[in-house]
């Protein structure tokens, strides 16, 4: 069987994209949430989010529009090394 993208919209208005080889129901969504390790969702929801290119760049194109607009203020800047720890 060809894999199926599965898109999943969540009730914080978050979408998450699965590509398995089944379709997958709540059920088995609350099971893999449920089981999965912290780190194992991060890398799912960011694989979902790197490959969903319209989703980048229709939120591209929203943030874009935010910079652009007259009363930008900068709140907060934070530093990052290449490892992920905040300096």
């Amino acid at each position: 069987m060809e894999s199926v993208i599965n898109e999943i919209e969540f009730n914080f208005e978050q979408t998450v994209s699965i590509r398995t080889d089944v379709k997958l129901s709540k059920d088995d969504v609350k099971q893999i949430v449920s089981e999965a390790p912290a780190e194992t969702l991060e890398e799912i929801v960011y694989q979902s989010l790197v490959t969903d290119e319209l989703y980048l760049r229709a939120r591209a194109k929203e943030i874009a529009a935010k910079l652009k607009q007259d009363d930008l203020e900068v709140n907060i800047i934070e530093y990052w090394d290449d490892q992920g720890n905040k300096v």
